[in-house]
This record gives structure tokens, sequence and C-alpha cells, in this order.
């Protein structure tokens, strides 16, 4: 039933005029919603037995939770909003993901005509255009011209039928009140007041572009569904449409009784459970196992181009192999047919990305650079990384532990969420502080403030230097890097990135693809990082071996104590003795400098040199002695 009951004008406690029923209490009923439309208040009241639609419409069904909980999720919707809202970088990543994921799912859903009639240049262009007019962040003069410009009418339509994607919550209009009288005091200010407004405007500013990111394919489905068929559209109603384009990805206003709980224990968790259903829905229907067959069928075949024409490493290796696993579940990635082992990469999207995914590791098999085991290992985890509700994939610590208290757990077992070491270990180093733990890509930014803190004295002793702990504060700079990236999202990893532009170009140091924020993530080239993976990896073989010697035990790998031609009649156990030595000698003398001096470059290639070297004469006598291609688990 909708009622219209009669109201009396007020003026509240705020200031504000407000509308108010004579009958208080009926705008809180459970089973009551009110909106407003032409700004006149309508009450639409369910039956009783449906009150739990009206809550959930009012956002009202969420459970209540104690104040602890309700802090951490303030802190976890922080942390959400820093990484994708108010990161600068996100937009275009997240542009690229959605623009695939929607011609996907509307290829499944709607046929391959429509899909492409939506994603298509011409079509994103004017959705962005107008959304960008919309939301007065436009780069051009033009302004927002409903009356006079077709596509800002139908945008016009599309916000009246509902259409766009709201972020997070609505601020309640007392909240704005306050936030703005804030705003206007510090306008008035002088100093940090006036250094933060301006913060904060930049904030929104790229907030307002994030918005118009995540909404432009949605529009695009929008003015081609409201089309009659015979011009190529669906036909669809301005609500049907509406609802639609909220549909063609994952719905962030959807959720259950439990989402605030689901976003508090894992970020995201929510918007993870509605993006995996939706996919579940489009896999299930009729034309989607042709559409899946005919991805992974492609995808096999780049992968295995990959492999034969992006090119081998010096120690024998396809550089393909080399791109770490999980840029390969998550990424489309397409080798420079240079063979330099250059790489372009795009993100996969959510849940679908899991088909194209397991193919490209399926084609490391085919080719012989992947074992069986490693294969179908590889493959699970992509489909749990891309089809697991609680987001990625998750080991029994992250589970188990709040969302915001992830960073100190990845810290205190050094291990970050690609199973990767935050800070190096020890090993063939000898004492060192922990300022000076770190890798070569750290930031230099966050390198040399540690460094300097590391040497002022305090109550545990006098300062420190480069082989001693300071008496104030000696952490390694890699541990305060991936805590303030975790904790202020891609927005402080940005800012942190720029600064370290912005040091390496005044100070005329080398700057790398990984300095530069939205680069990294769409390129790669060969790392020396993983010249020291391997070379790792190789020795865990080698330990396993003489410890299965030492036990009586013949195992797999007993060639590797073997006399080898490619070691010059050594065994590789002597060998890498060798280069454990060389490589114990080379971080002494590291150590020993001042991290900015240009020695260091100098010793970080003798060492990459030494391991490559090592690692190329493995290489050779693993496929000598048929035990190529290796495990990599």
């Amino acid at each position: 039933a909708i009622d219209l009951p009669q109201i009396k004008r007020g003026r509240g406690k705020s200031g504000f005029v407000s509308d108010n029923l004579q009958d208080r209490g009926y705008y809180n009923r459970d089973e009551v919603l009110v909106v407003r439309e032409k700004g006149l208040p309508v009450v639409v009241t369910f039956a009783q037995e449906h009150a739990n639609l009206a809550m959930a419409l009012k956002g009202m069904n969420a459970k209540h939770s104690n104040q602890v909980m309700h802090a951490l999720h303030a802190f976890s919707r922080f942390r959400g909003a820093s990484s994708t809202r108010y990161n600068p970088v996100f937009p275009i990543y997240n542009a690229i993901r959605d623009i695939r994921g929607s011609r996907f799912a509307a290829t499944a859903e709607f046929g391959e005509d429509f899909a492409k009639r939506i994603t298509s240049v011409k079509s994103l262009r004017a959705a962005y255009g107008s959304l960008l007019r919309h939301n007065d962040v436009s780069f051009g003069s033009s302004e927002f011209d409903p009356t006079n410009n077709a596509t800002d009418a139908l945008l016009e339509r599309w916000n009246e039928a509902g259409g766009p994607i709201a972020h997070y919550y609505q601020e309640p209009i007392l909240d704005t009140y306050k936030r703005l009288e804030k705003e206007l005091k510090r306008a008035k200010g002088q100093g940090p007041g006036r250094a933060m407004l301006a913060a904060e405007s930049v904030g929104r500013y790229v907030g307002a572009l994030n918005d118009v990111v995540e909404n432009a394919i949605r529009f695009s489905f929008f003015v081609h569904a409201v089309k009659p068929e015979s011009e190529g559209g669906l036909g669809m109603t301005d609500q049907e449409a509406a609802i639609g384009s909220k549909d063609l990805t994952t719905n962030f206003e959807t959720g259950g009784d439990y989402r605030n709980f689901l976003n508090t224990w894992q970020m995201f968790g929510n918007a993870n459970v509605q993006g995996v259903e939706k996919g579940w829905r489009v896999f299930l229907l009729k034309g989607a196992a042709k559409l899946v067959a005919k991805t992974w069928t492609l995808n096999v075949g780049l992968g295995i181009y990959n492999i034969l024409v992006g090119g081998d490493d010096e120690d024998g290796e396809a550089f393909f192999s080399k791109i770490e696993s999980h840029r390969k579940r998550r990424e489309t990635i397409i080798m420079s047919p240079s063979g330099d082992g250059k790489a372009l990469h795009f993100p996969h999207p959510f849940v679908y990305g899991a088909i194209a995914g397991s193919a490209t590791f399926v084609a490391e098999f085919i080719t012989g650079q992947k074992t069986f085991g490693d294969t179908m290992a590889d493959v699970g985890y992509t489909f749990v990384d891309h089809l697991n509700p609680l987001g990625g994939l998750m080991s029994v610590k992250d589970a188990l532990t709040p969302d915001p208290f992830q960073p100190l757990m990845d810290v205190a077992v050094n291990v970050d969420w690609k199973n990767a070491p935050i800070v190096p270990d020890r090993f063939a180093q000898g004492y060192t502080p922990d300022s000076q733990l770190y890798f070569e890509t750290v930031s230099p930014v966050v390198r040399d403030l540690m460094k300097e803190l590391n040497e002022l004295p305090g109550p545990f002793g006098p300062g420190g230097n480069v082989a001693r702990s300071g008496g104030l504060i000696d952490v390694s700079p890699e541990t305060v890097e991936y805590m303030f990236g975790s904790y202020t999202g891609g927005a402080g990893a940005f800012a942190l990135r720029v600064s370290t532009l912005l040091q390496k170009g005044v100070l005329a140091e080398d700057i790398a693809y990984e300095d530069a924020p939205l680069v990294r993530k769409l390129y790669s080239e060969p790392r020396p990082y993983m010249t020291k993976v391997r070379y790792r990896q190789n020795s865990e073989y080698i330990s396993r071996a003489a410890e299965e010697l030492k036990e009586g035990i013949e195992g797999v790998d007993q060639w590797t104590l073997e006399p080898s031609v490619h070691a010059g009649g050594n065994a590789l156990v002597d060998l890498r003795r060798v280069v454990d030595g060389g490589v114990i000698k080379i971080r002494a003398a590291r150590n020993a400098l001042d991290p900015t001096d240009e020695r260091i470059k100098v010793l970080n290639e003798a060492e990459i040199l030494l391991k490559n070297e090592f690692n190329t004469i493995f290489n050779k006598a693993a496929k000598d002695s048929k035990a190529w291609p290796m495990s990599r688990r």
C-alpha cells in the first residue's frame, strides 16, 4: 500500500525545515519505507510478514554489532575507500577490468552483438563524457546539458530510474551539515587547516573520477538497453534497464543481514560474495559453456605464444615462466615478440578471470615449463583466487584474522599476501641491524628515514650505524613500507611511490618501472629478484638431496650430489658452497657502505651474476638428468 499521511511543517533542533508525521513513530516502523518523489514524501507500507524487505531497502537489516566491531568496520571502510575510491591509479585499472567483465557477462546473457555495442569505444566515450560533465570533473569546457544533449538526457533518465551505483553509504544530512561547517572554518583559517581542506578536495575529485569509471559501463548498458529491439537494443523500460545496469557486474548495493560483519572481517567481503553470486548466475546461462570453452582455448594459445615468442633468460628458462604466479592468475599477459622478456599486463575481470588464468598454467605444462603437479596446484589456486567469496587466496591465518589486524599478523610471520617474505632473512648476511634489511626495490625515502632513526641515541643505547642497532628505533624499511601501504591503501602507496620518483629524479638515481604507480601494474620486464628466488629454490633441492643421503634415502634429486660436466666435473652441492661463500663476502662489503654509495649497485650486480651462473649450470644439469621441468612449490 502507498499512503501519504498528513504532515505538518516544523523546524527541528538542527535548524532544518522538516516534514513530520502527526504519528511521529510511523516513519520508524519496520514495515514502513519513506521515499521522496518530486520533493514530496511517499510512504510505502509493506505487509507485516514482508517487513524484512522494507528493512533491506532502508539498509537496516544488517545485524547490529558491539562498539568494537563498529569501530573496526569504520576502519575497514576507510581502508577500502583509500584502496579504491581515493586511489588515483584505480580508475584506469578498474575500467579495464570492468569492461572485460561486462563484455563476458553481456555476451553470455544478451548475445555477442549487444556486448560489442555496449563496450565499443564510441559508446564508452559518450558515456564517460556525459558522466564527467554530470559529476563536474570534465576536462573540457562543456557543461551537463540534458536539454540539448541526447546522451545527457539519457543520463538524467538513468539517474531518475536509480541506475548509478552508490558507494559504501549515503551520508546523513546532519553529518553533511557538520562536515560543511568544518570545511568552512578551515577555509577561513590558515596553515594546516587549509592544507587539509585542499587535500580533501583532491580526494573528492579522485573519488568523483572513480564514480565515473564505476558507472560508465553501466550507463552504456542503459543507453543501449532502452533502445527498441529493431535498433539493436533490448526494448527495456527505464526501470528495467536501470536494474539491469546495476547487475551487469558486481552490485555493491546488495547485501544480506551479515554484510557489515563480512566487510569488517574481510575488506570487500560483501562485494566478493555478490560478485561470486553474479558470476555463478552467468556461468549457468545457456550460452555460457560455449563462451567459456572459447575463452579458455584462446588463452591456452596466448600462453603458448608467450613461451615460444617471449624469449629465454640467460639461465635457459623462459622469461614468461619467471613472471610471478599471482600475476598470471589475475592478468592477461602479452610478451614482447622481441624476446627481451618485457610484457604488457591487463587485469582479468573478477570471477570470469579464472578461465583465462587457469588456461595460462595449462599452456606452461603443454610447453614443458611446468610439472603436472604444479600445474594442477596453480589451476586450483586460480579458481580459489577468483571464486572465493571472501576474496583471493586465503591461509588459515588470513581467514581467522579480522581485516584491520591482518597487516600486523603478516609482519609478525614475515609473509605478505603473495606468500613472499616482507623482510629479507639474515641468511648468509651475518649480523646487521634491522634498518639495513631491505630489498633493492624498497622506497629510498623510507630507507633513508629508517637509517637516520637508527642512528639516534635513546634509552636502549647510543646511536647505531650500518652494523649496529641504535638506542631508539631500529626497524626494517620493508616493515614500515608494508604497514604504511596496508593501512593507507592504494592512495598511500601512490603518494609513497610519487615521493620515490621525485627523490630518485633529484638524486639522478636509476628509476625502475616498479617505481611508477600505474606502469608497474600494466607492464613488466625481467627482474633480478627472480634470479635470487630461483637460486633459493635450486639450493633447496640440493639441501633436500643431501639430507636424504644422510638418512640413507635414495631420493629423486641425488643427481645434484653427483659430478656434473656443466660444473667442471664438480657436484652442484660443492659449487653451491663456493657461491654461498662469495655471497657472504659481497653482502659483508655492501653492509659496510652507506645506502647511497654507488658501489652498492656494483655489488648487487655481482651477487646477481654469481647466482645466475649457478642457476644456468643447475638448469643444464637438470635437463641432462631428465629432471626438467623442476617443481617450484
